[in-house]
């Protein structure tokens, strides 16, 4: 048996690793509940860097048998990163049941390495499927709570943050289930080994590089966004009692061009306090407040038999929208197909 040892790569990987525990320690330092979220999944990438290296290395014999335990962390990264993307202010979004996978992966470790006999090989291979499918399923449903929140926010910093770890993310994912076809195939090379690794440190640096050269990106996370203000719960329903008032007789949002100070001149609450009204109240930016408004429009329209020959693009119009990627992207965000699926449907019902 050969002795341990490091190499180059995996002295490069050590390092990577220890940086994601002070990186951990740094974002748990913000005491925000959402960045705890993130230090958790930091700190469970550069646990498992330390589980690979022991493996290369050949120091995994030496370490607790409970270690093997690293290999069932997967199951914890998408859903850690799901709560936090969904997560905004101080508002942290949780929920047990996405930790259920890992708790049965717990089970499923102790029943091998504890109660059997002996190792079941094809349990282990059906394991391996799970798990990748389970990345693959968080990747998923990440990119697409990601494209909901993308409406007339393509530019906002909060949404492209999101959309940078959404990426990240699947390349890991990418990687994890390349790895697994290389060692099915019988084309597994040590130096494809290490690409899980790399995943994991391209993600732990991307994270980093970010969260502290463009710490601003987490404001959105640490503060609320209005803790100075002095507008009560009950003057904040009011505006938005007046608000919707206002949008319901007035129907300001058929105007492509309308802005927030548009409607705070007719309405003579400030630009500030109706974003803050619909922020805390609806949870929504005054661009959604507007978008929904007209989806409901545009819906109207579509349900008319007068619509049959109408074009896409003039329902777009007539709803409000000044072009039809948004209109699209925001039909389908409410009701879970584009415009032209929905008349289809309706046309077939009558």
């Amino acid at each position: 048996m050969e002795s341990p040892s490091l190499n180059t790569w995996t002295v490069i990987f050590l390092i990577a690793g220890a940086q994601g525990l002070f990186l951990s320690l740094l974002l748990v330092l913000k005491r925000s509940m959402a960045q705890y979220l993130l230090a958790g999944l930091i700190l469970l990438f550069s646990t498992c860097l330390f589980y690979y290296v022991a493996y290369w290395t050949g120091y995994l014999p030496y370490l607790p048998r409970i270690a093997g335990l690293c290999l069932g962390i997967n199951y914890l990264l998408g859903p850690l990163l799901y709560f936090y993307i969904r997560s905004r202010n101080n508002k942290v979004y949780f929920r047990e049941l996405h930790l259920l996978p890992f708790l049965l992966y717990v089970l499923y470790f102790l029943y091998q390495n504890y109660v059997a006999e002996s190792r079941n090989i094809s349990f282990d291979t059906a394991q391996i499927i799970i798990q990748n499918a389970h990345l693959f399923f968080y990747a998923f449903a990440i990119h697409r709570f990601v494209r909901s929140t993308g409406s007339g926010n393509s530019t906002h910093s909060l949404y492209r943050w999101r959309k940078q770890l959404a990426a990240s993310f699947t390349g890991y994912v990418i990687s994890f289930l390349s790895y697994y076809i290389l060692v099915w195939s019988g084309w597994l090379r040590i130096e494809y080994d290490y690409m899980i690794s790399m995943s994991s440190c391209i993600f732990i640096y991307f994270v980093g590089y970010k969260g502290f050269v463009n710490s601003e990106l987490f404001n959105h996370y640490d503060r609320p966004r209005y803790g100075r203000s002095s507008l009560s719960k009950r003057a904040s329903d009011a505006i938005l009692d007046e608000l919707k008032s206002y949008f319901n007789h007035e129907k300001p949002y058929l105007q492509s061009n309308l802005k927030l100070g548009d409607v705070a001149s007719k309405t003579s609450f400030s630009s500030h306090h109706i974003s803050q009204s619909l922020n805390e109240t609806e949870g929504v930016s005054f661009s959604d407040f507007v978008n929904k408004y007209r989806f409901e429009e545009a819906r109207k329209i579509l349900s008319s038999p007068e619509s049959v020959g109408l074009r896409i693009i003039d329902v777009a119009y007539d709803s409000g929208f000044n072009n039809k990627t948004t209109f699209t992207n925001v039909f389908k965000r409410y009701e879970g197909m584009t415009p032209g699926e929905y008349r289809d449907r309706l046309l077939k019902i009558t």
